[in-house]
């Protein structure tokens, strides 16, 4: 059994690869840029919903000389920090 805070993170690791090696150029199918836009508000909403609200509900603390617990608070703000950041500043990395 898989916590979602794991696979929402591969899931983003998944994304960052396809859209950084641009496998979608090299695809010819007439469905991938409708996949690639759902992908990422898919992604998106289970980091900015669920994943999110699970470090107020299971109370996350931050304690820097414990790696359990900064292990803990980093799966579940590293994509929320991710999907943010490339919600709001994706255009200065594409150019």
């Amino acid at each position: 059994m898989m916590e979602m805070c794991w696979v929402i993170s591969h899931f983003w690791l998944i994304y960052l690869i396809v859209k950084t090696l641009k496998i979608y150029e090299y695809v010819i199918l007439s469905w991938i840029p409708k996949i690639k836009e759902s992908t990422f508000f898919i992604i998106w909403g289970f980091s900015n919903g669920p994943l999110m609200v699970s470090i107020l509900v299971y109370k996350t603390p931050l304690i820097f000389h414990n790696p359990k617990y900064v292990s803990s608070i980093a799966i579940h703000i590293l994509p929320v920090a991710l999907a943010w950041n490339l919600r709001w500043n994706a255009e200065k990395y594409e150019k």
